[in-house]
């Protein structure tokens, strides 16, 4: 008995210098905060898309996630590379609240501007979606949900480079739960139910975030219209070549959908994207972990080796974890979606599941070269990974299905890979 009591009063002193340890350290209390972001809203996206691929047509939730990864994709090209700025230069601004409200504006401005466009071209770009989203209300509904995932993108980075990431986790949370309690309620909307739920969660997110956090995070804050150019311009010196290297990044995930919807059909094209959405918190560790130790470096950048090594160990190790048993629980996974899930994109799970760790290792490398401020680097390893990712299942897909996106996935991701630390090592040895 006594060296049971020492053994559990040992465990529980460990536990409490574990918790004081952790509670100081920012890199890895955010990290937490930014992958638990992660987390929830994958597995709420897991929730959202299951309950709906259940009570909408396969056609419908087609159609819809098309519209979803569309959007991303716009607001990525429109938010013009500022929430890495932000991320980078808040810390260091004298006014902290004229940078957010000048960002805010400009990126909701650019993608007001490109959502129209997108709307014009809609019926040569994509016949499918031109049907759909065709009509004043439907472009509205469009409209409205490209500016409030805007809004949202914003405050979250916002909150990440305040080191409160928690405020992200929270109106992540405020959103997912809003999203999932009404999109049975909008059944009768059909494609614009789910597009609606979605929305109705980001707006009541943005509220909420507006009257509660920011307060927190900048004091006083009152919006004024006004963008400070000075300040836009100084961080697009720096985030410019982010930027193409963010757009570029997304594009597959965003054209993999669509591409198939165009190609395969409106089954085809739900598979798609259920799949991506159901691996993409596999690699959630390196994208928590990344983002957390560029923030980090930012503050103590006499640290960043150790920082970034540091962070690249946790997010291989997990991302692998994950990746496994996620693979070993394929069928009942992919079974909660209904019939067809498992047999016609079983193959693209696993392929997916086998690229999460070379994703996690690129999402560490592009934060080392971010810090080191490797711009060109940067820019051309993002724009092979998009040419190799979208190239080969566009000229494979007909022929091999939706498995093609998997071969081109993962053929990106390990080939950039090797391109970079080529590039790197003969880099440093010029230097």
């Amino acid at each position: 008995m006594p060296t049971l009591n020492f053994s559990i009063t040992s465990v529980g002193d460990w536990c409490k210098a574990w918790r004081k340890s952790i509670k100081g350290d920012k890199l890895v209390v955010n990290a937490i905060y930014i992958f638990g972001n992660a987390i929830v809203t994958s597995f709420a996206g897991f929730l959202f898309w299951t309950f709906a691929s259940r009570i909408y047509s396969i056609s419908h939730v087609g159609i819809a996630s098309s519209i979803v990864s569309i959007v991303q994709l716009l607001r990525f090209i429109g938010f013009l590379g500022l929430g890495i700025g932000m991320i980078r230069f808040l810390a260091e601004d004298e006014s902290p609240r004229e940078l957010f409200t000048s960002i805010i504006l400009l990126s909701t401005s650019a993608v007001f501007i490109l959502g129209g466009c997108y709307l014009l071209l809609m019926p040569v770009i994509s016949r499918e979606l031109s049907v759909e989203v065709a009509g004043f209300y439907q472009h509205v509904g469009f409209m409205g949900f490209l500016i409030l995932v805007t809004v949202f993108t914003g405050l979250g980075s916002l909150f990440v480079a305040a080191r409160e990431a928690k405020y992200s986790f929270l109106q992540s949370i405020v959103m997912n739960i809003i999203r999932l309690v009404t999109v049975y309620f909008l059944i009768d909307l059909e494609v614009w139910g789910i597009i609606g739920s979605l929305s109705i969660g980001y707006l009541i997110a943005v509220i909420l975030s507006g009257i509660f956090y920011i307060p927190r995070v900048l004091p006083a804050y009152k919006i004024r219209v006004r963008i400070n150019w000075g300040k836009i311009r100084n961080i697009f010196s720096f985030s410019i070549g982010n930027y193409l290297s963010s757009v570029f990044r997304q594009m597959p995930a965003s054209l993999f959908s669509p591409m198939a919807l165009e190609i395969l059909g409106k089954s085809s094209s739900a598979y798609v994207y259920v799949i991506f959405m159901v691996v993409s918190f596999v690699s959630g560790p390196g994208l928590a972990l990344g983002n957390s130790a560029l923030v980090e470096s930012t503050h103590s950048p006499e640290d960043y080796k150790k920082i970034i090594t540091r962070a690249s160990y946790i997010a291989l190790a997990v991302t692998t974890a994950l990746a496994g048993i996620m693979y070993l629980i394929a069928n009942p996974v992919l079974g909660l979606f209904g019939e067809g899930y498992l047999e016609n994109a079983g193959g693209l799970y696993k392929m997916m599941l086998i690229a999460s760790p070379f994703v996690a290792a690129n999402m560490i490398i592009i934060n080392f070269l971010r810090t080191k401020k490797y711009i060109k680097e940067l820019v051309v390893s993002s724009m092979i990974l998009a040419i190799l990712a979208v190239g080969i299942p566009f000229s494979l897909m007909e022929t091999m299905g939706i498995i093609a996106i998997g071969y081109g996935w993962v053929s990106a991701q390990i080939f950039v890979i090797i391109y970079i630390l080529f590039t790197i090592r003969f880099k440093d040895e010029d230097n």
